[in-house]
């Protein structure tokens, strides 16, 4: 409702208040995780914190977030980091989080339902892909994004757990991202 976008945008504004966020700032926000049966579908903890370090020189203000379950990735991203993202980890509602990805310029995401909802309000995306087919899961956009998927010879393989190390992955670098 009106009511519960408004109440979820003042929230943010106060979120991102109390977490140092300069008004001529960019944000720019990560979803680094996946379903804890979907690990396969998650990119490095390292490589995301150099991207926020690289990002952080732009005057570009990275939020994380995800659900609880996330929580171990993400502070391993926060303490790799040199920069300082905000941790908006497991402390969002729904409706709070689909504001936050709403304020974003850009969302990059891992194949999960909050890249569905920056499709949904408009934000532009940079989607990670390894094990999953982003023919068949990428939301449908108009707007700018990129698709990251190296397409190894095993890939899509659809498989929770990799006997290969993750190639899919691993071939996807911090410049491309």
């Amino acid at each position: 409702t009106l009511e519960s976008n408004k109440s979820s945008r003042l929230w943010l504004d106060g979120f991102l208040k109390e977490h140092w966020m300069g008004q001529d700032q960019i944000l720019v926000g990560i979803n680094p995780g996946s379903s804890p049966q979907w690990k396969t579908k998650q990119w490095y903890a390292e490589r995301y914190a150099k991207v926020i370090d690289e990002l952080s020189h732009n005057n570009i203000r990275v939020i994380l977030t995800g659900t609880k379950h996330d929580s171990q990735l993400i502070k391993d991203i926060v303490m790799y980091a040199k920069s300082k993202p905000i941790n908006a980890c497991a402390k969002t509602s729904i409706p709070e989080l689909i504001a936050l990805i709403e304020r974003c310029e850009v969302f990059i995401s891992s194949d999960s339902a909050p890249l569905h909802i920056a499709a949904s309000v408009k934000t532009p995306f940079i989607a990670i892909f390894g094990p999953t087919d982003p023919r068949r899961h990428v939301p449908p956009s108009k707007l700018k994004h990129a698709v990251l998927w190296k397409q190894p010879k095993c890939s899509p393989c659809y498989l929770k757990k990799c006997k290969l190390g993750l190639i899919c992955m691993k071939d996807i670098s911090v410049n491309d991202v």
